[in-house]
Parts: C-alpha cells; sequence; structure tokens
C-alpha cells in the first residue's frame, strides 16, 4: 500500500476514533444524568453500549497502531506539516482523538464517584438493618426509650 493510501486509511481510522469517542462520551453523560435516580434497565442499557463501544474502540485501536505504530511522533513536522502532505490533518485529528478520549475519562470518574456515593448510602442503610437487636434503640407506646426489645409484641413475633 502506498503511503498516500495508508495515509487515507490512517485519517478514516482516527475519524472513526473520534466518533466512537464521541458516543462513548454521550453515553457516559447519560449515564450521569440516570445514576442518581438509578434507573436499573437504563444503567443496563448503558452499560451494554459503552462496552460495546470499548470494544470497537479497541478494535480501532489496533488498526492505528499497525498503520503507525509511533503515533505522533513517525511525524516529520518540518516535511509533513507542509501544505498539501497531510500531516496537519493528522495532527488535528490526533489532538481531536486525545481530546475526546480525555473526556471520556474525566466524565467515567465523575460517574464513579457518584456511584460509589450510592455503594456507601446503601452499605450504611444494610448495616443498620445488620445491627444486632441489642444495638437498638426502641420506643414504647408512649414515646419513652426502651432497651428491652422482648417486651415489645413485634419483637417477641
Amino acid at each position: 500500500m502506498g503511503s498516500h493510501a495508508a495515509g487515507t486509511e490512517l485519517e478514516e481510522v482516527l475519524r472513526q476514533q473520534i466518533a466512537c469517542a464521541a458516543a462513548l462520551s454521550t453515553i457516559l453523560l447519560h449515564e450521569q444524568e440516570i445514576l442518581p435516580r438509578r434507573e436499573t434497565a437504563a444503567l443496563n442499557a448503558a452499560a451494554v453500549r459503552k462496552a460495546e463501544l470499548i470494544d470497537r474502540l479497541n478494535l480501532l485501536e489496533g488498526r492505528r497502531r499497525r498503520l503507525w505504530p509511533t503515533g505522533p511522533a513517525s511525524l516529520d513536522w518540518h516535511r509533513d506539516l507542509q501544505p498539501g502532505r497531510g500531516g496537519a490533518t493528522l495532527e488535528a485529528l490526533w489532538k481531536s482523538l486525545i481530546a475526546e478520549i480525555r473526556r471520556c475519562r474525566e466524565l467515567n470518574e465523575a460517574n464513579r464517584q457518584v456511584l460509589n456515593v450510592i455503594q456507601e448510602a446503601v452499605t450504611r442503610a444494610l448495616s443498620v438493618l445488620d445491627a444486632p437487636a441489642s444495638d437498638a434503640t426502641l420506643y414504647g407506646p408512649h414515646g419513652r426509650r426502651t432497651d428491652a426489645p422482648g417486651s415489645h409484641p413485634l419483637a417477641k413475633a
């Protein structure tokens, strides 16, 4: 394959990577909106779509590495950035891809932090349910505190 054909294919791969990363950013933004509402079906659908997009990005990255093993380091900036040589296009595409991947990473990190907060709340709620009965503070019918769970009809059930 000639260098022009390889360059054209490389540009196409970079464009596909950018589009795929942009789609992933969109899914991550959507996930950010639905996480607090804990919409299980929507979260599951988002997880499936994220996995598909990440698989596609990995496939495209393999192609990109075969076409451009050293990345932008292989560009001869003095030669390739001359008008009509294509280097400027590759540089612009590469910078766009890096920016979009960085955005995905930031969105994913923000979503992970939201998930951690939700997990902590669930863990606290479950710990209340798992607390031994002797640790529980109960109130009688007149609002007085009692520490004897066995004296209440529901505790005996």
